[in-house]
């Protein structure tokens, strides 16, 4: 199983906008990203003064948003069909997400790996989200993405972000 985490923020420190994608496997791990121009990592209080003045500049959240979730899925399904740990389409994947905008992104990168045929569901543990994340909680639901009512199970196999 992978998990995708999408601001779950308080429980992962350094939780930034721009997913740092990392699948680890008790047989094959990937390292982070080299420090270079494509792969930038920065505090979340510099990620968010980037934001303010893209949104400032009219920049819509959900634009955002949604070129965010696509980069991320897309790298999703690259490390995910490259991996030699057998990871394919039915593979389950689970995408835990959180009540504001990260989880938002997360929703997306749901929706995209279910449009792409992945074996995707959805957890979030909370009872209230943002307004734009919760329109995205609600077309999951109606393309049928299951929502787990409990933590997937974790374990030897289990790759997460």
């Amino acid at each position: 199983m992978v998990l995708v985490m999408a601001g779950v923020g308080g429980t992962y420190p350094m939780m930034v906008r721009f997913w740092r994608l990392w699948l680890m496997d008790h047989r094959a791990a990937h390292d982070w990203p080299k420090a270079d121009a494509a792969h930038l990592l920065v505090h979340p209080r510099q990620m968010q003064a980037v934001e303010e003045t893209m949104f400032g500049a009219g920049m819509p959240r959900a634009a955002l948003m949604e070129k965010a979730a696509l980069a991320t899925s897309r790298r999703v399904v690259e490390l995910l069909s490259t991996a030699d740990a057998g990871w394919g389409r039915s593979q389950p994947v689970v995408v835990l997400i959180g009540p504001g905008h990260n989880g938002g992104d997360g929703a997306v990168v749901a929706r995209e790996l279910h449009m792409a045929s992945w074996n995707v569901a959805v957890w979030s543990p909370f009872t209230r989200h943002k307004p734009l994340t919760a329109a995205h909680l609600q077309y999951l639901d109606r393309l049928d993405v299951p929502r787990l009512s409990e933590p997937p199970p974790t374990g030897p196999g289990t790759a997460m972000d």
